[in-house]
């Protein structure tokens, strides 16, 4: 009989050997399914190696666009950030799985405490100051309002808009090095056209000599020839200095390693027909740009997370369960002597209601993601405008630099003929070493304008590839 409550104090029971190994059973069973849900570790990535490059070797456009996709920082930078916006989506996904935790600790006590709550009136207890604890806790998040959906939706879209500027990024420096490759090569027929030009300077030189020995020439004419001789010479000495200076800019941005030697540069240019409508370009543009596709990305992602922040408002409900020891090394009174451990375990199911401040606070939130919201959808029409506006100008550039090209041969082929025709005269004697030596400039300026129209041709249907938003090699 219990003197207190003057009912009869229920029997005891004694343990039940299996509930506590079934509760835990049940809990690593819960613990092993979140971790198989969450995949495999990703495996670390093989450190690139490097290539040789033999001396004297020569590399065409393709070779350098390798070299670069495995040694320019800037893309190991961007593959970097991919890393992260995925691991970042990881975060967001895991929150759905059940998660398991072990929690200990020591409670040291003025005055001595019990050991275990009471289960019934009058149950002798074990108190002691010294208490510890050791859990195995697991949380399960049931009903969340289509937060943690929201949230991991708006993750999956922030990897997306990362990917895309990822490759956005990748596209411009391929257009970078293009473009570069393209005025190297033109630097390298530039040089050549002026050593070709020294050449028939130094031959025109000679036959002044012989003419001059006869007496059918002037002395004027031969210093006249040794001036303009001279004045290729220097071009020559100028051009050479600008080839090394691009070849530079193009070692910079392959992320050259220096301490290698640098290729030399081969290929030629090709007349490339280019026929293409400016509205079907755009089209084009805004659905392949990786840009305009990062930031239709953006713009769902800041959707979700203002629909994750307007759930978060709502309430949510989540299942603990714990099971674990308590034990008191020296108790003080009870029914056993000496130190004492109990077995404990429990389930709770927990409902989260926001309420007075704390609503505010998500109201507050709610306004600034839908400010958020609004600035990035104006930031994609501002894209839109932009995109057009490349597409329309290398569409303009290409057509340009194309009438350019086949202007250009033309006065090639009428310079050379004019210069044919001048010496033909001088040797003669029916000409005069002015025309002569006007007729060998205009060639040369003729064979620079070629050079610089195929240069201009390459390198604008590189800007019209990437205005696309299509490969640029």
């Amino acid at each position: 009989m219990n003197p207190l409550s003057g009912r009869s104090n229920p029997p005891r029971r004694g343990p039940r050997p299996l509930a506590l190994p079934v509760i835990l059973l049940a809990l690593l069973s819960i613990a092993a399914a979140a971790m198989a849900a969450l995949g495999p570790e990703p495996a670390e990535e093989a450190a690139a190696g490097s290539t040789p490059v033999a001396t004297g070797a020569v590399w065409g456009l393709e070779r350098f666009l390798a070299y670069a996709a495995d040694h320019s920082p800037e893309l190991h930078g961007q593959d970097a950030e991919m890393k992260a916006a995925h691991q970042r989506f990881r975060q967001a996904w895991c929150q759905r799985r059940p998660a398991l935790a072990l929690e200990g600790g020591y409670d040291w006590n003025r005055y001595p405490q019990r050991l275990t709550a009471a289960r019934f009136n009058g149950e002798a207890g074990t108190f002691d100051d010294d208490l510890y604890r050791a859990d195995l806790v697991v949380k399960v998040p049931l009903d969340t309002n289509r937060r943690l959906g929201y949230e991991i939706e708006a993750s999956r879209w922030r990897e997306r808009s990362a990917a895309g500027t990822a490759d956005r990024i990748r596209q411009e420096l391929i257009l970078g090095i293009a473009t570069t490759f393209y005025r190297v090569l033109g630097q390298k027929a530039l040089i050549g056209a002026l050593e070709s030009s020294r050449q028939a300077m130094q031959g025109h030189l000679d036959r002044v000599r012989l003419l001059l020995e006869g007496q059918k020439a002037a002395r004027v004419d031969l210093l006249r020839s040794e001036v303009r001789l001279a004045e290729i010479e220097r071009q020559l000495v100028r051009e050479r200095g600008e080839l090394e200076v691009l070849r530079q800019a193009l070692a910079a941005r392959c992320g050259w390693d220096h301490t290698r030697p640098f290729p030399d540069v081969g290929g030629e240019f090709a007349l490339v027909p280019f026929e293409a409508a400016v509205d079907d370009g755009v089209a084009k543009a805004l659905a392949n740009r990786p840009d305009y596709r990062a930031m239709l990305a953006a713009v769902q992602s800041q959707e979700r997370t203002v629909q994750a922040t307007r759930a978060s408002g709502q309430p949510a409900l989540s299942l603990h369960g714990s099971i674990g020891r308590r034990w008191a090394p020296s108790p003080i009174g009870g029914a056993g002597q000496g130190e004492t451990r109990v077995d404990v375990g429990q389930i709770r199911l927990q409902a989260t209601v926001p309420f007075l401040g704390e609503t505010d606070r998500i109201r507050a939130k709610i306004a600034e993601e839908q400010a958020r919201t609004e600035v990035l959808r104006h930031r994609l029409a501002s894209l839109e405008q932009a995109i057009r506006l490349d597409v329309t100008s290398a569409h303009a550039r290409a057509l340009a630099a194309r009438q350019q090209v086949e202007v250009a041969v033309k006065a090639v082929a009428h310079a050379e003929e004019s210069l044919r025709i001048e010496q033909e005269k001088y040797a003669q004697g029916r000409g005069t070493i002015v025309d002569v030596l006007d007729a060998q400039a205009a060639h040369l300026t003729a064979q620079t304008g070629r050079v610089q129209a195929l240069v201009d041709l390459h390198s604008a249907l590189a800007f019209w590839k990437a205005a696309l938003g299509e490969d640029t090699r």
